[in-house]
């Protein structure tokens, strides 16, 4: 059995301790333990994990990503166990036969509308989707100036780092929600 050992790295500090005591305890209470981390993940000090660099300045002065690398060396280390990590950046586009409808409908736009703005001789801009809104409007395909999106983090709203309600409202238009429902252990009582 495997159960998620939940981490919120957007805004609060990866404490080693903390997730060390937490590996410890679902692998003696289950057996094993699947650690989800995104990039840009943070220690108490402010040191950003990273590929390489150091976050500072510009984009160009770092690289995300190297995370699950160095968290397996160090629960390796700590705890004694066989550890793997996989980097889950190309996997899931290699894998078409898990996409859902609404992934193929919003690729299939997304590209006509990216190829129409090329062929009419747009420049410096990117296509990309905007909502769904607050009163349940979709999903719209915009132009947006890669000025206004270059180099800038994003992090996921303080509200939504439980992922709790709010999170799973704002998610849920976003999926073929019926071609989850099998998946129970996704979602589990705080």
């Amino acid at each position: 059995m495997v159960s998620l050992v939940d981490l919120h790295p957007f805004s609060t500090p990866l404490h080693l301790d903390h997730l060390t005591k937490r590996i410890k305890e679902e692998i003696r209470d289950k057996g094993s333990a699947l650690i989800v981390v995104a990039e840009g993940v943070s220690l108490p000090g402010g040191d950003v994990l990273t590929q390489a660099g150091k976050k500072g300045g510009s984009s160009a002065d770092f690289v995300f990503g190297g995370v699950g690398a160095w968290i397996a060396r160090y629960i390796r280390q700590r705890l004694h166990v066989h550890v793997r990590y996989e980097n889950l950046g190309l996997l899931p586009r290699c894998c078409s036969r898990t996409a859902t409808g609404r992934d193929r409908d919003e690729a299939r736009e997304l590209g006509a509308s990216g190829g129409k703005a090329v062929l009419q001789g747009e420049s410096g801009h990117m296509v990309g989707l905007v909502g769904p809104t607050p009163d349940g409007e979709d999903l719209t395909v915009t132009s947006i100036p890669l000025r206004a999106v270059a180099g800038i983090e994003r992090p996921l709203p303080a509200h939504f780092q439980d992922l709790g309600p709010a999170f799973q409202s704002w998610l849920r238009p976003l999926l073929d929600w019926d071609q989850f429902a099998s998946y129970h252990r996704l979602f589990r009582e705080r």
